[in-house]
C-alpha cells in the first residue's frame, strides 16, 4: 500500500521541480549567485533574474558554455 502522505509529498516535490525547470527554461539570461549556507562541493545557485535554482555541477557547465559562446562570438 502507498502512504497518502508520502504520495502527496512526492507530488509537491514534482511540482516544485517542474516550476523551477520552467523558470530556468523561460529566462532570457541567467545571472547566478551562490546561495548562502550551501555546503562546500554541494553549492546551490539562484538566478537573480528568474529565481530558478541549480546545483554546482549545472552552474559549472553553464559558465563553461558562456565562455565558449564569448570566444565564438569574437
Amino acid at each position: 500500500m502507498t502512504d497518502p502522505a508520502r504520495l502527496a509529498a512526492g507530488r509537491e516535490l514534482l511540482a516544485q521541480v517542474q516550476a523551477n525547470a520552467a523558470r530556468l527554461r523561460d529566462c532570457p539570461r541567467h545571472t547566478f549567485e551562490r546561495l548562502p549556507g550551501s555546503q562546500p562541493l554541494r553549492h546551490r545557485y539562484r538566478c537573480t533574474n528568474c529565481e530558478g535554482e541549480v546545483d554546482g555541477h549545472a552552474h559549472f557547465w553553464y559558465e563553461i558554455g558562456r565562455e565558449h559562446g564569448k570566444k565564438e562570438a569574437a
